[in-house]
């Protein structure tokens, strides 16, 4: 968890945790504002921060699809085209099936990080 900084993930959510205790949870345009720490907190920003991963790791995983495939274009040499065979044969559904995965996961910790925050003590406020 990173404190003094916001950390903001593509689903419109985030938090603010300042380096003292308390800090800020935000969903949409709403948010809820805490003095200290507390469980539910932690909850929810432990979520964020797992879909951050997730956001990250398929990030990756698309650029490097894409280069490669790129790469494969580009050139006729002789390594190239045994790579370019080795990921039709193997890696047709790998790639799809994973970035598949990692979206229903990212589905499933963004329904439980609203959950989570709306577990947070406090009402919304509109920011």
């Amino acid at each position: 968890m990173v404190t003094n900084k916001w950390v903001k993930v593509k689903a419109s959510m985030g938090y603010y945790k300042y380096s003292n205790g308390g800090g800020k949870a935000r969903h949409s345009t709403n948010e809820k504002k805490i003095s200290k720490y507390n469980k539910y907190f932690d909850d929810f920003t432990d979520r964020v921060d797992n879909m951050k991963s997730i956001e990250n790791n398929t990030l990756r995983d698309v650029i490097g699809l894409g280069l490669i495939e790129a790469a494969i274009k580009m050139g006729k040499d002789f390594f190239l085209a045994n790579a370019k065979n080795l990921i039709k044969k193997f890696g047709k559904g790998l790639p799809i099936a994973g970035l598949a995965i990692a979206l229903i996961e990212y589905n499933y910790k963004d329904d439980k990080a609203v959950t989570a925050i709306n577990k947070i003590p406090g009402s919304y406020y509109k920011w």
